[in-house]
């Protein structure tokens, strides 16, 4: 059973910073400024810059660390970007996308979150962090999709007993199964970091059950990605499930973005697609998941991207909050 996350995204998010990129010089980061914060929430670009960034970007820097630090921290606005004229190669540009000085492509926001799912489900973050990756999955609407989560846990448990695959704690509670047990279920200013290690594991636990259990069924869609391994089969394998769900999340973006704007515009011709994403129960699609788990072990490609999603948005509510200054 894994930590859930690693010493890099543990002290890049306390410092405020998520890691998207790395070369064999540099890990690409995008420092979340309050700035940053709000152009993320307008759908807005950020773009790298050169420029004194704040005390716990320059901290973290000086942390050791085999590779150099390249935050994007840099602001752009969609209509700026796209009337300049200076977009290399046609590129098309999406809301979230982290551009070089040069407006090249560097990453996108929507992917670098996803990419906490997978190592960065870390005991204590930057409140801006966390801000954002809630504002992201569209995680304003929980709903007992922490507490589903724990359920969930609980049903992929007793699927294999015997393999005790998320700890003792987790065997003790389902035996005493219709009795009350404690889940370490709190809000962020409740929470300390050891509780929050100790759901986070679980959490890391549970995707890892939930790809193994994807892994090798049939692929549902034509779009293909080679697996860890550099093969490339007719079958689901780790890398489909990374991809499925940072497409599911860039949509979940877009459409909290656009949900926002129209908000703001008290418009009324905000679309169902929008205002479902936007403002989606949580919990129940977490518990329609449970539901058809315990009619099929099989986890389908769909159900990974919504559990990813939804352990995001629970972390994102549980996680302690850290300053550093």
């Amino acid at each position: 059973m894994g930590s859930g996350y690693t010493t890099l995204m543990a002290k890049h998010l306390a410092c405020g910073s998520v890691p998207f990129a790395k070369n064999q010089s540099w890990i690409l980061t995008v420092y979340l400024t309050d700035e940053v914060l709000e152009v993320l929430k307008a759908g807005g670009y950020v773009i790298d810059k050169r420029a004194f960034g704040g005390d716990s970007l320059e901290f973290l820097r000086r942390l050791p660390g085999d590779k150099l630090i390249d935050a994007f921290y840099g602001t752009e606005d969609v209509v700026a970007v796209e009337n300049s004229g200076v977009l290399p190669n046609q590129q098309k540009l999406v809301p979230g996308s982290i551009l070089h000085t040069d407006r090249r492509l560097a990453g996108k926001w929507s992917r670098a979150v996803t990419e906490i799912a997978f190592g960065g489900l870390v005991p204590q973050a930057s409140p801006d962090v966390v801000s954002a990756v809630k504002f992201s999955v569209g995680g304003s609407n929980l709903n007992g999709c922490v507490e589903n989560l724990e359920l969930l846990v609980d049903e992929l448990h007793r699927l294999d007993e015997d393999a005790v695959l998320f700890g003792e704690n987790v065997q003790e509670r389902c035996y005493a199964s219709g009795y009350a047990f404690v889940n370490y279920t709190f809000l962020s200013e409740h929470s300390n970091p050891t509780d929050a290690a100790a759901i986070f594991s679980r959490y890391s636990n549970l995707l890892e059950r939930v790809a193994a259990l994807a892994v090798g069924q049939p692929r549902c869609s034509t779009q293909t990605h080679r697996g860890t391994q550099g093969n490339q089969t007719d079958c689901v394998n780790e890398r489909d499930i990374f991809e499925a769900a940072a497409s599911h999340i860039q949509d979940v973006y877009e459409t909290v973005v656009d949900f926002h704007k129209n908000a703001s515009k008290n418009s009324t011709t905000t679309t169902t697609t929008t205002t479902t994403l936007a403002t989606q129960d949580l919990g129940k699609i977490l518990g329609d998941v449970i539901a058809k788990i315990k009619n099929s072990p099989l986890i389908p490609l769909s159900n990974c991207t919504v559990i990813i999603r939804c352990v995001l948005a629970a972390w994102a509510f549980t996680v302690p909050l850290i300053e550093v200054k």
